[in-house]
Order: C-alpha cells, then structure tokens, then sequence
C-alpha cells in the first residue's frame, strides 16, 4: 500500500468522524454568549439603578414637602438617610442627593431660595435656574410662590469591563471622570443617571429655613 493510498484513507476516515464536533461549535458561540450575558447583566442593572433614582427624587422633594420648616441639621439628615435607603444594596458613595427651595416671583422668574445635598455641592442662593423649570410650574396663582426641587443622581460604573479616564484637558475644574465599557471591540460612554422632581409646598406657602444652603456628608 503505498503512502498516498494511506494518505487517502486516513482523510475518508476522519471526513466521516463527527467526535468534537460539539466542542468546536461551543468554542466558537462561547464569546458571543458571554458578551451577550455581561451586556444583559449591565443593563437590568442599569434599569434597577435608574429606576431608583427616580424614586429617590421623587422622595426627597416628597419628603420636605409635608414639613412646616426645617429648624435644624438634624431634621435635614434625617430625610437624607432615608432616601439613601432607596438606592440599596448600590453603593452609595456614586450617589449625589440636592433638595431646594426655587422662588417664583410675578415676572416668573425662577431662583434657589435654600438648597441642600449630599455627596456633592448644593445649589447656590440666588441661582437663577428659570430655564431648569417646567412651564407648567412657573405659573403662580399669586406672586411669589415657591418649589421645592429634588434632584438624584448616580453615577453608575458596570461591574465588569470598565475603566474610568480623566476629563479632557481643558475642562472646567471640578470635572468628574468618564466612565468607559468595553464589550466586544466596542468603547462605549456610561452617563450619570440624573433624575429630578418638582413638589409645591403642602402645609404652607414655603418650607422656612434658617440657612441657605449646606452639604452633609454621608454618615
């Protein structure tokens, strides 16, 4: 038998085994499956976490809407530590709280009365934010009226595949860096969940505070 002719027969017998074939075709669907997985893993996470912030926004304007006044710091870190309940079990360190006071004078324009946060700088008096405000909420019955502004955001980082890199030069101080997911070849931009809500005061014209503005930090 000549070494072509056992050339040949070996190449019939192995175009006739299907042993393995399994394993190839797992080997090749494999990444695609896990990126598949990761990206669904990030996005219900990002809808969880959104969907939070919603609420947080909503819970902190909520919150200091039912009061007469706050009188002191200990009133204001208690709404605080009960929003940050909300965004649980995330970490709370990427979550910025702001409540404020917006006053509405007969000309309908719109500036921060009193603000407070957490995590982050509140809004300065004064601010004019008229543009920030839903039309629907710069008409008053009689001049001035008063909102009370809730504003959550987080700054979600996916838990695998992301890096975070410096603002580009030229940015204003102060500048947070940007996170960045990588899947499958592609970079892509994770932007802050922002969310924010709009309450009138409900025992009174306006929710009196002593100071005009503070950051508490988180406990």
């Amino acid at each position: 038998m000549t070494r072509l002719t056992l050339f040949r027969r070996r190449i019939r017998l192995l175009s006739g085994d299907d042993r393995g074939v399994s394993a190839v075709e797992f080997g090749l669907i494999a990444p695609m499956m896990v990126g598949l997985f990761v990206a669904a893993v990030v996005f219900c996470q990002g809808i969880a976490i959104q969907r939070k912030t919603t609420m947080a926004a909503h819970a902190v304007a909520d919150l200091v809407s039912q009061a007469i006044a706050i009188n002191n710091d200990g009133e204001m870190v208690s709404i605080l530590n009960a929003v940050d309940r909300l965004i649980e079990p995330y970490p709370k360190p990427n979550f910025k709280l702001t409540v404020s006071q917006v006053t509405i004078n007969a000309q309908g324009v719109a500036t921060i009365q009193w603000s407070d946060s957490r995590n982050g700088a509140p809004r300065p008096p004064n601010q004019v934010v008229t543009s920030k405000i839903p039309a629907t909420f710069l008409a008053c019955a009689a001049a001035p009226c008063y909102l009370l502004w809730g504003e959550a955001e987080y700054v979600y980082v996916p838990v695998i595949g992301t890096r975070s890199e410096p603002p580009p030069a030229g940015s204003p101080p102060g500048t947070p860096n940007s996170i960045f997911l990588y899947l499958m070849g592609a970079k892509l931009k994770v932007p802050s969940l922002k969310e924010q809500s709009f309450m009138r005061p409900r025992q009174v014209a306006a929710v009196t505070q002593t100071w005009t503005g503070k950051e508490y930090p988180r406990p």
